[in-house]
């Protein structure tokens, strides 16, 4: 899986909003 700037950093922003929602969802 080829590792490109603007989409991986765009990807592991993403993978770390859905992980914080995640955790809210859980604390709710």
């Amino acid at each position: 899986m080829a590792d490109d700037g603007r989409h991986g950093r765009r990807e592991r922003a993403w993978l770390m909003c859905v992980e914080g929602e995640e955790e809210l969802a859980g604390y709710l």
